[in-house]
């Protein structure tokens, strides 16, 4: 999955829920699998995470939001997360051999040094 495919997802996740509402367990797992990246993910994640909500940023954005074990909770970024993860890696060629393009051979006119040489 490109990077742009990952933002999509996230908001379109964003766009689903309401302010307060937790994800449902197939976005969670995809949630955490994109937070995994996040450069403080440590410090977020904490003694673990119980749920993750749709909550507000103080601009009035929908952000997420993690709830740890705790009872402790954090903001985290998924704009972040996506650009410190690691591109794709692209998929091998099942070709053996990839084919090159032969390039056509080109005559060259030949001169005649001796025009009896023809026949």
């Amino acid at each position: 999955m490109t990077k742009k495919e990952k933002t999509n997802c996230c908001q379109e996740i964003l766009s689903r829920h309401h302010y307060g509402e937790s994800v449902l367990k197939g976005d969670f797992d995809f949630l955490i699998g994109i937070f995994e990246s996040h450069p403080q993910w440590a410090e977020k994640k904490g003694a673990g995470i119980s749920e993750i909500k749709v909550q507000s940023t103080e601009y009035n954005n929908k952000c997420f939001c993690l709830y740890r074990t705790d009872g402790t909770s954090v903001d985290i970024s998924y704009i972040h997360s996506i650009k410190n993860s690691k591109p794709e890696p692209k998929l091998a060629s099942t070709d053996p051999k990839p084919k090159t393009k032969r390039k056509p051979k080109i005559q060259t006119e030949t001169t005649i040094q001796n025009p009896d040489d023809v026949w």
